[in-house]
């Protein structure tokens, strides 16, 4: 020989695995037969430029789903309209002739414009059973009296009387309108014309002059003719009654009830 060792199996082996633990560095992977067997170690493939990672992480989404609300539109209730102010021989309205001084004056108050209120009183007892001012120019049913008025929203107002024997416990004893917005169940107001009611007054009946007084639905209505007199008198002093006609003739006042009246009237 030369002088050189033998190459024995067991020296290739370890040469073999210390070449594989090297090249381990530089690719994924490496085998080896020993004199035992084989061993084999995991190969994965190098990554490149052109290798697609799949990602396995799991991103969770933030829910920005609202909720559907549902908005309803609030509940109102109208308010149920008032009952007009209609003009009635027991009263006007939901009021009652009878009723308190406190509970009508509050009542009209609140749907109209009060205006004035009067406390009279009527001293002077009469044969009659009635009452007259101290001046004996007006007379009323009671000693004790208010007259309180309130603005229609028109042109006029209604007035109220109210009496009694104590000026402390009045009551709704009559009223009094010469406007043209309040109005009779059947629509008679302050410029309605007789022709247009003929109930309102009596064909033939007799006045003062120009001027009569009539009814219809329990209100007692004040009338003016424009044309010929309800009445006159001859030169004897008789008097003659007229025929107007009902075309000319129109109310210039409604009441009901007792009210202040002027006692030195002639007609």
């Amino acid at each position: 020989m030369s002088g050189q060792l033998p190459v024995t199996r067991s020296h290739r082996s370890r040469t073999a695995v210390i070449a594989c633990a090297v090249g381990l560095v530089l690719i994924t992977g490496c085998s080896s037969s020993a004199s035992t067997g084989t061993a084999v170690t995991e190969s994965t493939a190098p990554l490149t430029s052109d290798t697609v990672v799949a990602d396995t992480s799991t991103t969770v989404v933030p829910d920005t789903t609202v909720a559907a609300t549902t908005t309803e539109a609030p509940t109102t209730t109208a308010a149920p309209a008032a009952a007009p102010l209609i003009l009635r021989g027991d009263g006007v309205g939901s009021f009652d002739l009878g009723m308190s001084y406190a509970d009508v004056s509050a009542g009209l108050s609140a749907r109209l414009e009060p205006t004035t209120d009067e406390a009279l009183e009527f001293p002077i007892t009469t044969e009659s059973g009635g009452y007259v001012s101290a001046d004996e120019n007006q007379g009323f049913v009671a000693p004790f009296a208010r007259i309180a008025c309130w603005a229609d929203g028109g042109d006029s107002e209604l007035c109220a009387a109210f009496g009694g024997a104590d000026a402390a416990a009045l009551t709704f004893v009559g009223w009094t309108y010469g406007g043209s917005t309040l109005r009779t169940t059947s629509g008679v107001t302050g410029g309605s014309l007789w022709s247009d009611f003929p109930t309102m007054i009596t064909p033939g009946q007799g006045g003062c002059f120009l001027i009569s007084s009539g009814s219809i639905d329990g209100v007692l209505v004040s009338v003016i003719s424009a044309g010929a007199t309800f009445g006159s008198y001859d030169d004897l002093g008789n008097f003659v009654p007229g025929d107007p006609n009902p075309a000319e003739v129109s109310v210039t006042a409604l009441d009901a009830g007792n009210y202040p009246f002027d006692t030195n009237a002639d007609c």
